[in-house]
């Protein structure tokens, strides 16, 4: 939930900013916008209302659509011990997700009973391997793909077709900025850098002393690269 309230809050902070600039352009003068982690996360409040059609949420954990509830949004084991994430949450794409599991419409309803589905599509699932899965689901819109280590997603076609990573300095691989524009295009990040690595050149920037630094550093207030201590 705490990641949840990270990207709503930054959304809202983002989209706060625009309105600020809009505010600033058309009435000539400023306007300071705030947000909050909490607020950013309320906004997902009206989701819980009476009035919601389909059972995005509940109290009960893991009985909702989105935390593990529904068979349509889940992640299910291979034959080989790998990983398929579903995310088939419209019909079409159940559709197509009913097709590649060899099921008709009537066997498995998206809104029937979940407990008794998910076993369903577990039980297939283990019947052939991530390989295999990809194989039938791959060109198709169904939302079906395989969960893949952060260490091999650079491999994946859809990544390497973009181009999507590229090695660093010290042969680590990473992302590309994103998003990528046609005028100025951001570069990669080559070095990785250390936790307390800049620590030094950053607080000279700000105009501390080499003693102070070390007196910040003596107290913990800050941290630096082992390595890097000696410049001081």
């Amino acid at each position: 939930m705490l990641a949840w309230s990270k990207v709503l809050h930054m959304s809202v902070a983002f989209c706060g900013g625009l309105e600020a600039q809009r505010c600033q352009y058309h009435y000539g003068a400023a306007s300071v916008a705030k947000t909050c982690w909490m607020e950013g996360l309320t906004s997902l409040w009206r989701t819980r209302s009476s009035k919601m059609p389909i059972p995005l949420w509940s109290s009960e954990r893991g009985k909702n659509m989105l935390d593990g509830g529904a068979h349509f949004y889940n992640t299910y084991e291979t034959k080989d011990g790998q990983f398929m994430s579903v995310g088939a949450l419209e019909p079409q794409f159940y559709e197509k997700l009913l097709q590649g599991l060899g099921l008709e419409p009537d066997t498995a309803t998206q809104y029937g009973d979940w407990d008794e589905y998910r076993q369903l599509f577990a039980t297939i699932f283990k019947t052939k391997t991530q390989e295999e899965w990809c194989s039938i689901f791959d060109e198709t819109d169904s939302c079906v793909v395989p969960v893949v280590p952060y260490t091999k997603a650079h491999q994946h076609p859809h990544n390497a077709e973009r181009n999507s990573f590229a090695p660093s300095n010290d042969s680590v691989i990473v992302p590309r900025p994103s998003p990528r524009l046609s005028r100025t295009p951001a570069e990669p990040d080559y070095e990785e850098p250390c936790v307390g690595q800049h620590t030094t050149s950053v607080l000279e920037s700000y105009g501390y002393s080499k003693t102070e630094i070390e007196e910040l550093l003596e107290s913990k207030v800050v941290h630096m690269e082992r390595s890097e201590k000696s410049k001081l």
